[in-house]
């Protein structure tokens, strides 16, 4: 699955064919795919699904009219996103889909936000933080050194692509995974991938 400026497509590896879903807004920003549906953010302020199967059938969880989203991540658990209204301080919102939903003020609107089965992770003026999703309980630290390009998680492992390095979270330290800048990670399991800005 992958979004383009104004639409969203799916290519079925098996038959090689590919077919465009519905979705919501104009200009697509994001998508991601979890379990049966496609998640979609567009025009900064809208968050919807679609089932992947029919590829019909939005379903709206955020039109926030006058308001910027971003900065979305959703799991098994939960959907969690940036939000910010005009005038009012950002926070990071979580909706679990038990119906429990959370607000957690931040000083800028979060870009790098992670959620899995248990906790939100989001980082935070260069700062790591967590959040439980059963207490809300929060962690903070410990503090990123260089500009962070993507933000993992991974059977409760975190992991960093910054311009300068790639990192994994170990206790509350920062363990170097590789001295070179990354762009985008993936982590599956023991072995982590990245894209390197080195030559």
């Amino acid at each position: 699955v992958w979004g383009s400026f104004i639409g969203v497509h799916a290519l079925d590896l098996a038959t090689g064919q590919a077919r465009s879903l519905a979705h919501c807004g104009t200009v697509i920003g994001d998508v991601a795919v979890e379990g049966a549906y496609v998640y979609v953010l567009a025009d900064h302020s809208q968050l919807c699904r679609v089932p992947l199967a029919t590829g019909h059938g939005v379903q709206m969880l955020v039109n926030a009219v006058g308001a910027v989203v971003e900065g979305f991540a959703v799991s098994s658990a939960a959907v969690a996103y940036s939000y910010r209204r005009r005038g009012d301080q950002p926070e990071l919102r979580v909706m679990e889909w038990s119906g429990q939903s959370r607000s957690f003020p931040t000083s800028a609107t979060v870009e790098h936000v992670v959620v899995d089965a248990t906790t939100v992770y989001w980082i935070e003026a260069g700062t790591l933080l967590r959040a439980s999703l059963a207490t809300g309980a929060k962690t903070v630290g410990p503090v990123l050194g260089h500009a962070v390009r993507r933000l993992r998680v991974d059977r409760g492992v975190v992991y960093v692509a910054t311009d300068r390095e790639v990192l994994r979270l170990s206790g509350r330290s920062w363990v170097t995974l590789a001295n070179e800048g990354a762009d985008d990670l993936v982590a599956s399991g023991a072995s982590v991938y990245w894209t390197s800005t080195s030559r």
